[in-house]
């Protein structure tokens, strides 16, 4: 088999925003190929951009559920449901790292539609939860989950962010839209109160509102969601 091409970093130049994130991010086209690896994968699986990108999710993942059934292989759940532009829901994974350690990874997904020359796929979100998952009785809980609810292969799963509710669009204001956009070009809270004239607790406050209202538990998350609603688009620069 011939070496895996890189994707073309134009294409998905949309997704830049999450490339200095603290969390581990991952793209997947609807192909299922890495389109886009953060530093911070690298730094919690080992493997570097150069040895993900091109590649099938599942080759480089290769992930299985707490009872040790595979959760990652061509056209797998999350495929499958991207596809159907159906929620993901987020949901606890082991893998291995480059090097073979095993880890605990906790992944959250959002859908990015094609929209016009942007393609579409999928942002993966993952965290490192191994020293949780070593908690005595973690294991134990996870393998008595009940059997209601939707489930990624054998783990259980609970509601992505940005679910249900009033839509984004309509929900935010008009500040916490700019403030959002700022978001994703990367500035910091204190950048954006300096930028917009306002203090850094009313900064803070309106990150608070746009959490709340798009479902997210964090700035990334946030961004990811509105990505994902194509509501950054909207947002006058």
């Amino acid at each position: 088999m011939g070496k895996a091409r890189a994707p073309r970093s134009d294409t998905w130049g949309h997704l830049r925003v999450f490339a200095n994130t603290q969390d581990g991010v991952f793209a997947v086209d609807q192909g299922g190929r890495i389109v886009l690896w953060n530093k911070a994968a690298t730094r919690i699986l080992g493997f570097d951009a150069d040895e993900a990108l091109g590649r099938r999710c599942c080759d480089v993942m290769r992930g299985l559920d707490v009872s040790g059934n595979l959760l990652c292989y061509p056209g797998c759940q999350v495929m499958v449901l991207s596809a159907r532009e159906q929620p993901i829901h987020h949901f606890d994974m082991r893998t291995r790292r480059k090097d073979g350690q095993e880890v605990w990874v906790n992944i959250s997904t959002v859908i990015i539609p094609a929209d016009g020359d942007q393609p579409g796929g999928t942002v993966h979100l993952f965290r490192d939860i191994t020293q949780e998952r070593h908690v005595p009785g973690w294991i134990k809980r996870g393998a008595e989950a009940p059997a209601e609810g939707a489930r990624i292969g054998g783990a259980e799963t609970v509601p992505s962010p940005g679910g249900g509710g009033k839509g984004p669009a309509e929900s935010l204001t008009a500040r916490e839209r700019e403030i959002l956009r700022l978001i994703a070009g990367g500035l910091t809270s204190s950048a954006i109160a300096d930028k917009l004239c306002i203090s850094h607790t009313t900064v803070r406050n309106h990150i608070q509102h746009i959490l709340a209202k798009l479902g997210a538990h964090s700035r990334l998350e946030a961004v990811t969601v509105a990505f994902g609603q194509h509501l950054l688009a909207s947002i006058p620069r």
